[in-house]
């Protein structure tokens, strides 16, 4: 018996409607997903560093900019684990000196014209460093109050130093023109702290924190504070 060709029609539709709500029906339950359990937060903080390995103090000023988010269905046990990511700058220091100094063999050999016989050179000199770089990590905090931090710091260190030198010669002096050195280095080191985290207000802490760095082969100890926020 030959089945009639609408009847085939109309099973060929009906399949073809079944196997196109199948493969919709995933699709459909997507906008009802769950979104994920995680709080962002923010940090500010003022920092002081040991730089003696770079010729600064040990509490040259800087400041920290750090953002991240917390898993919150990752906690167990009061310890929350988080990424965080931010811009460190450690130092950003300009340094004025000015000193006399007796003239150089070759500055005697060769002295500038129209002052005679030299006698000094005096110095007007300025030393600028930045040292800065961006961190990215991971945190781990126990019943939000005590916290870890590591990773790596993509660290650049850009001096610049301009001199301009007088001649003071027997009958007149000379001021010459300034000269500029500038120079630039950048690199990757690790940085690890450890912190706490004292609750203020709701959302709102205070968090002080001892990181160090290595940067160009040097330690960098740097102590932080200031207000963690989440959100």
């Amino acid at each position: 018996m030959t089945t009639p060709i609408s009847t085939r029609r109309i099973s060929t539709r009906s399949l073809a409607l079944a196997t196109a709500l199948a493969l919709l029906s995933p699709l459909s339950g997507a906008d009802t997903l769950e979104p994920p359990d995680v709080d962002l937060f923010a940090e500010l903080q003022y920092s002081q560093s040991d730089l003696r390995g770079f010729d600064e103090d040990s509490r040259a000023d800087g400041y920290r900019l750090r953002g991240g988010i917390w898993f919150n269905s990752l906690a167990r046990h009061g310890l929350e684990f988080g990424l965080e990511a931010g811009f460190s700058q450690q130092v950003r220091n300009t340094r004025d000196t000015a000193f006399s100094r007796a003239p150089t063999s070759g500055e005697l050999n060769n002295p500038p014209s129209g002052i005679g016989t030299l006698e000094s050179v005096d110095v007007r000199a300025q030393d600028r460093l930045d040292i800065s770089g961006y961190e990215i990590g991971g945190r781990l905090m126990h019943e939000r109050l005590v916290y870890l931090r590591g990773g790596l710091f993509a660290y650049n260190i850009k001096t610049r130093t301009s001199e301009v030198l007088t001649y003071i010669g027997s009958t007149d002096e000379l001021t010459g023109p300034a000269f500029t050195d500038v120079d630039s280095v950048t690199g990757t080191g690790l940085y690890a702290g450890l912190g706490l985290h004292i609750p203020l207000v709701r959302d709102i802490a205070l968090v002080i924190d001892a990181s160090r760095y290595r940067i160009e082969s040097e330690n960098v100890d740097s102590f932080a504070a200031g207000v963690h926020l989440r959100f």
